[in-house]
């Protein structure tokens, strides 16, 4: 389960970063949130290019039709609709907002095939789409109800990331969202946003690093922004975002460094180091490919910037080339990664180079 919508998010990240496809969907710009729009090198990209984008989007649209038949309604409310069990933790918050955002990318992008997904465009929001995010909504901390469990999810070690793939699956269709559901999903954004304005970022180089904690918590920062471009905390969300995403993969040598970023000299920020200077990283205890690939959650912000209009900040590009670079070594021909000091995951895994190049393509 948390593997299948794993998957589907990654399939439609790639998607999105290799080439937008083009707009059917209602238009969603407006509102109270920052107006999206498609990035020039977003049109003209070479065929073969656009015919590796139609078979990600197919495996995207197949994969939607599988999850679908696994959407339930929820015992404690049948008007609420999710994909697992009802529990506060990650391996059920997190395939559902994943989940969320792929159908919200779906439904927003694409030469949408209803024959491929199951139900038609109208369905898959108002039937699957709005019930999922009113349960996500409903039984966060800022909600009504607990989950089965008898907690609310959120201020957790990863709901930043959880509730990032809700507000920004949020945004690409958001004038189509009840009222409501807006409102629900700001409450939750802001949340666990703030929660990072005054907090600083942690590191630590040996055994468990911090750098996808911190990479994967300066996304909740730019989504903030992206659903709340008004409100006065924006500018704290700006300015924190770029102190996590910068913290998140600092090498030792970075305490001297003269280089200038979006204004702030890195040495003078510097507090920790969260990789080695050969730009490997270790987690699990052991050197991990799979977490040196994680500079691709703080990337992944570009396009929040590029879809708006706005520079892409400077720092989200620190020291990726370096680990880019590194992980080359570690590629198998089919994208997986080589792990030479052994795995406790599962031996094969889906495929994180193809989503880390898509990033690297911005």
């Amino acid at each position: 389960m948390k593997s299948d919508s794993r998957i589907f998010v990654a399939i439609v990240t790639v998607l999105g970063l290799i080439n937008s496809p083009p707009l059917e969907a209602s238009d969603t710009s407006g509102g109270d949130v920052m107006p999206m729009m498609f990035p020039s090198h977003s049109k003209g990209r070479p065929v073969e290019v656009r015919q590796v984008c139609d078979r990600v989007y197919s495996a995207a649209q197949k994969q939607a039709h599988h999850l679908l038949d696994l959407v339930h309604p929820w015992e404690k409310d049948e008007a609420l609709l999710l994909l697992t069990d009802s529990k506060s933790g990650e391996h059920w918050i997190r395939p559902n907002t994943g989940t969320v955002a792929g159908l919200a990318f779906l439904y927003r992008f694409g030469k949408y095939d209803e024959s491929s997904v199951g139900v038609s465009r109208k369905t898959l929001l108002a039937d699957y789409i709005v019930p999922m995010m009113r349960y996500l909504i409903t039984t966060h901390k800022t909600g009504t109800k607990a989950t089965s469990d008898g907690e609310r999810w959120g201020d957790a070690w990863q709901s930043a990331h959880w509730a990032h793939m809700l507000g920004r699956g949020s945004w690409w269709i958001w004038t189509d969202l009840p009222k409501d559901v807006q409102a629900g999903v700001e409450r939750v954004v802001a949340h666990e946003a703030d929660r990072f304005v005054v907090k600083k970022p942690p590191y630590q180089i040996e055994m468990d690093t911090k750098a996808e904690e911190n990479a994967w918590n300066s996304q909740i920062l730019s989504v903030a922004t992206l659903l709340m471009p008004d409100d006065p905390r924006r500018p704290k969300w700006e300015k924190v975002f770029l102190r996590w995403a910068l913290s998140s993969f600092l090498r030792p040598a970075d305490e001297r460094s003269t280089a200038l970023l979006d204004g702030i000299r890195v040495s003078d920020f510097y507090a920790g180091a969260n990789m080695y200077d050969d730009f490997t990283l270790e987690n699990h205890g052991i050197v991990h490919p799979g977490y040196m690939s994680t500079w691709s959650l703080s990337l992944g912000n570009a396009l929040d910037y590029s879809m708006t209009g706005r520079k892409v900040p400077q720092t989200l590009l620190y020291n990726v080339s370096g680990i880019y670079n590194n992980l080359k070594w570690f590629s198998l021909p089919d994208g997986g990664f080589v792990y030479p000091s052994g795995q406790d995951w599962a031996l094969f895994r889906y495929t994180l180079l193809e989503l880390s190049s898509g990033r690297q393509d911005i």
